[in-house]
């Protein structure tokens, strides 16, 4: 049990540079589909591009902390189920607190992402926006943060042999679906 544990711990360490390769993709795909949702003309090589070499930077740092929230989750959660001799009100709290700094940051996530495509703005000031927005629209955010994760939780309880379709599916509108929704959303909260 402890060397799977260990081997987990392992696997969520190396999400963390993973989604950070992710994320320099998602910068172009941020951009393009900003530029869809304003009605601007596209092409989808060249903005594609060309929104990873403007917003490459916030991109990266912001996704380097949406892996150490991820890793933060996924390892207490590890963690409490490895501990018996913790107390149960012990490990509730600590995986409470940790799901909840998951939730802020991916409200942040939302605002964040989408100001760095839009607007010129200094990397606190980023911060600083996007934490008001995910603060001030909280439970908006959850409605949006559960509808992005739709697909993701249906891929998790397909049988195996539909979520191999599920992925090919997920992997070529998925994305997509879930930057249209929040660039939509964020749109609208500006």
């Amino acid at each position: 049990q402890q060397r799977a544990f260990q081997f987990d711990l392992q696997t969520y360490l190396i999400l963390i540079p993973c989604i950070m390769i992710a994320s320099i993709g998602l910068s172009g795909a941020f951009y393009v589909i900003r530029r869809l949702s304003w009605g601007e003309g596209i092409s989808v090589a060249s903005h594609f591009f060309q929104g990873i070499k403007m917003n490459f930077l916030p991109f990266l740092w912001s996704s380097l902390f949406a892996g150490v929230s991820l890793f933060l989750v996924l390892a207490n959660i590890g963690i409490y189920n490895n501990m018996p001799e913790i107390h149960i009100a012990w490990r509730i709290i600590g995986i409470a607190v940790s799901v909840i700094q998951f939730v802020l940051l991916f409200s942040m996530l939302i605002f964040l992402t989408t100001q760095a495509v839009t607007y010129k703005l200094k990397t606190w000031a980023l911060i600083k926006n996007s934490f008001l927005f995910a603060i001030a629209l909280l439970p908006t955010n959850l409605i949006m943060l559960i509808l992005s994760a739709i697909p993701v939780v249906l891929l998790m309880i397909l049988p195996t042999f539909i979520s191999v379709f599920g992925y090919l599916l997920f992997a070529l509108i998925g994305f997509s679906y879930i930057i249209l929704l929040w660039t939509v959303y964020a749109h609208w909260a500006y």
